[in-house]
């Protein structure tokens, strides 16, 4: 039984944690994602709502963002918080808890994390990505748009010539990612509290 809700903000942030489910947890299955469309804020929207107060625990794992980490966090909170109250009234458990990508302390986000997983020896392809996003601020050219920081994930991923543009296979490829970083310590030590680790 899916005993477990997840709340992350996208498809992309879904597929990673699908990874580190496949890769580090044996009880994965008990996980039910739902996507809150890109933007944490749309846990307050009522169908949300009522999804947390259905008696499953409740993670939120969503992007802390940049200069937003307090003011994400404290939102979050205040939320469960108005919710824990109103179950609490009500005599109904109420399980909740969230987490900030990138590591629950510093602003940042999904992609923040990410880019911390390539391998050593792969890590100079970053100078070049950030060397063609500058370039391209630069010409300021009509039409085209900043590189963000997907974009440069998606750039990364896509000069390894055997991948394939799937989510959950590029993100399990040990030739691209290090899933044994520990950029990845404070999210596996959050997830460790409510999850089983593969022996």
């Amino acid at each position: 039984m899916k005993d477990t809700y997840i709340f992350v903000e996208g498809d992309t942030d879904e597929k990673f944690l699908q990874a580190i489910f496949l890769r580090h947890y044996s009880d994965g299955d008990r996980v039910q994602f739902i996507s809150l469309g890109g933007n944490y804020k749309r846990l307050e929207e009522k169908k949300r709502v009522e999804q947390l107060k259905d008696g499953r625990r409740n993670l939120i794992i969503v992007d802390a963002d940049v200069n937003n980490f307090n003011q994400v966090k404290s939102g979050v909170q205040v939320l469960l918080d108005r919710i824990a109250e109103e179950q609490e009234r009500l005599n109904i458990p109420f399980q909740a808890d969230s987490f900030l990508f990138p590591n629950d302390i510093l602003d940042g986000n999904l992609e923040s994390l990410v880019r911390n997983l390539a391998p050593l020896n792969k890590s100079d392809i970053w100078n070049c990505i950030d060397g063609y996003s500058k370039c391209v601020e630069q010409i300021q050219t009509p039409g085209f748009r900043a590189i963000d920081a997907k974009t440069k994930i998606y750039i990364y991923v896509n000069a390894h010539d055997h991948v394939k543009w799937n989510a959950q296979e590029w993100l399990l490829d040990t030739e691209i990612w290090n899933l044994e970083s520990n950029s990845l310590d404070n999210l596996l030590a959050f997830l460790d509290k409510y999850f089983t680790r593969n022996q």
